[in-house]
């Protein structure tokens, strides 16, 4: 879970820089735009499911 979570602040971050860089067209912006938002959604995942497998064994 933590190589997924690298991989989303990385993915966050160049979000975050293709907002600023003018020279990026929109469509690939809202591709980017979807892909985080699609990590972001498969950590959620990934954290319910360890949360769930912790609470089974009482912790």
């Amino acid at each position: 879970m933590q190589h997924a979570k690298v991989r989303f602040e990385d993915a966050r971050r160049q979000l975050g820089f293709a907002a600023m860089d003018f020279s990026i067209p929109d469509d690939r912006f809202l591709e980017m735009r979807a892909e985080t938002r699609q990590m972001q959604d498969e950590i959620r995942k990934l954290e319910r499911k360890s949360k769930s497998l912790f609470s089974l064994f009482g912790f």
